[in-house]
């Protein structure tokens, strides 16, 4: 079953049409799809080398998210013909004339290679961690980090792409909104009108079932991060 969702289509116009975006919306809104489908429609136009870095909060969880785009790759028909120019699992080297090549490194933003410098970052979910809440000690220091290093990754003219759920309303999305203007900077909640009962992607989520999941099986606090 086919299931229209919307709100993509705001976001890929945002993404592909400034250098730096901060997208900020809730759990399995296609989040992370979207970046999947950015990096793949940049390989399939390849004009030129290019070198990216994929980074989550760790090297495993964006180990994740580069595998899932190389099988996405591997069994979509427009990229019959692309080369593969590496046999490693989570690292992506696409070639179409064995020439220029389009790379993609995965990376945690508690460790990387600092000296690194291409042409855009990819940060998804740089503040989730998987087993653990966050304190505000390690947000700050995640914020520190993305401001002071992360920010000078991409080359002059390259792109930086974060999108993510808010761990606490003073974390680096709200960080980057007050005072990062190169920022296309955007916050989509799933519920987007109470009142009406609005939601971000009615066709998935109804006003009924967000309201369930909040009220029923993780609590409010939880649903409102």
């Amino acid at each position: 079953t086919f299931i229209k969702a919307p709100h993509l289509f705001i976001w890929a116009d945002r993404i592909e049409y400034n250098k730096k975006t901060a997208t900020l919306s809730a759990r399995k809104h296609l989040k992370s799809t979207l970046m999947y489908a950015y990096i793949m429609w940049r390989i399939f136009k390849m004009e030129e080398s290019e070198s990216w870095l994929y980074m989550s909060y760790t090297e495993s969880l964006s180990r994740y998210h580069t595998i899932n785009i190389k099988r996405l790759i591997a069994k979509n028909p427009f990229f019959k013909g692309i080369k593969d120019n590496t046999s490693a699992e989570s690292t992506l080297n696409y070639s179409w004339d064995n020439k220029e090549n389009f790379t993609v490194q995965p990376a945690s933003i508690m460790r990387f290679n600092r000296g690194w410098h291409g042409k855009g970052v990819i940060c998804d979910d740089i503040l989730a961690d998987p087993t653990n809440e966050l304190n505000m000690t390690i947000i700050n220091t995640i914020s520190n980090t993305f401001f002071e290093e992360v920010l000078s990754l991409p080359i002059e003219g390259g792109e930086l792409h974060l999108v993510g759920t808010a761990q606490h309303q003073e974390d680096l999305f709200f960080q980057i909104k007050n005072k990062a203007s190169s920022f296309n900077w955007g916050v989509y909640p799933a519920i987007l009108n109470e009142t009406e009962q609005i939601t971000l992607w009615p066709d998935l989520f109804s006003f009924n079932r967000l309201t369930q999941i909040r009220d029923e099986e993780i609590g409010e606090k939880a649903f409102k991060k």
